[in-house]
């Protein structure tokens, strides 16, 4: 059984003001918090690396089904792109699946199918593990992405005040700026419809953020 309209709206805003990108080291740390050897491992690593690849708002990122991304090709299990429709702008952006990203949701996908007896592709890509373990098929709401998230940041060691899910949205958009100060390249991966938008995120960012470049070279 599946419900097939997630309800990502957001929890109440607990810790006001600017969410900042990740530097390298907060990349791994997080994700390294997030993961481990059991089939919730895989999910959360498949969540994070998808979010940090396409910039997506995690809105858009959880109404992601596993049809919207799986070829069945056996050369090429995963697309390389997937065009979206944002649900705050309307507006289609076509976003990048890193190898990296590919890999994660290939592994979550393979546990996910086995384990759940899964037979529908039109499936949310990320669902609830304890609605799944009653045979329950539903989308992970903003409000568990969130909190998970906040888990991991605290298990982390992180500031867990300064990282949401924002956060990951804005890392590599961020770090794609700082190596080339390429203004439009930002507002498209973003996925802004106004320039304005994209001045906005690199005006209030912090100016010491050179090392986040660095995820491009892992």
């Amino acid at each position: 059984m599946s419900d097939p309209k997630p309800r990502n709206k957001k929890p109440p805003g607990k810790y006001p003001g600017p969410k900042h990108p990740l530097s390298p080291e907060q990349w791994k740390r997080l994700v390294a918090a997030a993961g481990g050897k059991g089939v919730q491992g895989k999910r959360n690593r498949a969540l994070l690396h998808l979010h940090f690849s396409t910039c997506l708002r995690a809105s858009d990122l959880l109404d992601i089904r596993f049809n919207d991304l799986l070829t069945g090709n056996p050369n090429h299990p995963v697309k390389s792109n997937l065009v979206v429709v944002q649900e705050k702008t309307k507006n289609r952006v076509t976003v990048e699946i890193s190898p990296k990203a590919a890999e994660a949701v290939l592994e979550w996908a393979a546990a996910a199918y086995e384990i759940y007896n899964l037979d529908d592709p039109s499936v949310p890509l990320f669902f609830s593990l304890k609605l799944a373990a009653k045979g329950i098929i539903k989308a992970l709401s903003y409000s568990g992405y969130f909190h998970n998230l906040q888990r991991w940041v605290k298990r982390a060691g992180l500031d867990h005040k300064k990282i949401s899910t924002h956060s990951i949205r804005k890392t590599l958009p961020m770090a794609h700026y700082e190596q080339t100060r390429d203004f439009v390249g930002v507002s498209q991966l973003l996925g802004h419809r106004r320039l304005s938008s994209t001045m906005y995120y690199l005006v209030h960012e912090p100016t010491d953020i050179s090392s986040v470049s660095q995820l491009f070279e892992e």
